[in-house]
């Protein structure tokens, strides 16, 4: 009977063991996995980066400003951007209403 237990002792010792470099090789593979996400990220960052300065000297300007779009404006409203653009909106199109009445 010792002889047996002394068995089962091993095999369970060797089976958690296995189990436990199991786990150490899976926390590796993840955090291999991990470092190189984030090297791509920071690679995208560095090249994007490095891309708008390229830019920046070819353009001669110190700041790089590219025209965006009025959807890309638009998207970044604020509510009180929106109001004061509706209130310019509304004194334009009354101005043109004057100036076509005035012109008949």
């Amino acid at each position: 009977m010792g002889l047996v237990s002394s068995v089962e002792a091993k095999t369970k010792e060797v089976l958690a063991m296995q189990r436990v470099m199991d786990l150490k090789q899976k926390k590796r593979e993840r955090d291999m996995e991990q470092s190189m996400k984030l090297a791509a990220t920071r690679d995208r960052i560095l090249w994007v980066a490095g891309y708008y300065a390229v830019l920046g000297l070819l353009a001669g300007t110190r700041h790089l400003t590219l025209p965006v779009s009025y959807t890309h404006l638009r998207a970044h409203e604020t509510p009180e951007h929106l109001v004061c653009r509706l209130l310019l909106e509304k004194k334009k199109k009354n101005k043109l209403k004057y100036d076509i009445r005035n012109k008949i």
